[in-house]
């Protein structure tokens, strides 16, 4: 199965945060606190370049770009019970999205980023030391 990462909604960008969320284009849904987006969201021009540690991260600019078609509004992983707000398994407007692009939810492993909470910290204005920070 595969692995993705996640990340949460910008908190004190509240133009790119209204970005995010127009992109997501689901009626009368709001992000909370702890919302995020699948990394298959994002086109590849919205990465930063590679890190020599592996980890990818999102340019300061970056938005979603890469939606289609809704088959969930929640995924909950079967091997840690956390659920992804608003997560919809959903892929690129810029194609036709045909069924057999689709991977069935239940092939879908959500593995949290371990510095997803470092990450929605240190947005919400919390000092954290993470190491990502320090390689950068």
């Amino acid at each position: 199965s595969e692995k993705y990462i996640f990340k949460v909604f910008p908190k004190k960008d509240l133009q790119r945060r209204q970005i995010w969320i127009d992109r997501v284009n689901c009626s009368g849904w709001s992000p909370a606190r702890h919302s995020a987006l699948c990394e298959r969201h994002f086109d590849r021009d919205q990465w930063e370049v590679p890190r020599q540690d592996g980890k990818r991260k999102l340019k300061e600019t970056a938005v979603p770009t890469i939606f289609c078609v809704a088959l969930s509004n929640d995924i909950v992983s079967k091997d840690h019970s956390y659920s992804v707000p608003g997560y919809r398994q959903i892929y690129s407007n810029d194609s036709d999205c045909g069924e057999d692009e689709f991977v069935p939810i239940e092939q879908v492993k959500v593995e949290v980023d371990e510095n997803l909470r470092e990450e929605i910290w240190q947005e919400e204005g919390e000092e954290t030391d993470s190491a990502e920070e320090k390689d950068e």
